[in-house]
């Protein structure tokens, strides 16, 4: 199978340079929430755990799947293109069990 850049090399910088904005910009969102959630106690309560867990899970998106998904896109590999979707699956379970248990409470 043939990589983006092999199929048009343009459109695979365009979609390298989004993805790598993008996840410039998740890291530095997402780590100023979590600072916040630290240093001002204003926010208590399950609002802040939930606040939390889903800056931390976004993080962990924008930290580990979207390189892991230019890397694959890059190299064409079957493997690392099935890496991103386990993370963004585990993300979204992990984001869903805490809402629940946290309505229930």
């Amino acid at each position: 199978m043939r990589s983006l850049f092999d199929i048009n090399y343009n459109l695979g910088v365009i979609y390298v340079l989004i993805i790598t904005l993008l996840s410039i910009a998740g890291i530095a969102g997402n780590s100023a929430i979590l600072y916040v959630m630290k240093k001002e106690p204003q926010v208590k309560g399950h609002a802040r755990l939930l606040m939390s867990n889903m800056a931390l899970a976004d993080l962990c998106v924008t930290g580990i799947a979207n390189p892991m998904c230019i890397i694959g896109k890059c190299l064409c590999n079957r493997n690392k293109k099935s890496f991103p979707v386990t993370v963004l699956v585990f993300d979204k379970l992990v984001v869903a069990s805490e809402s629940y248990k946290l309505i229930l409470l």
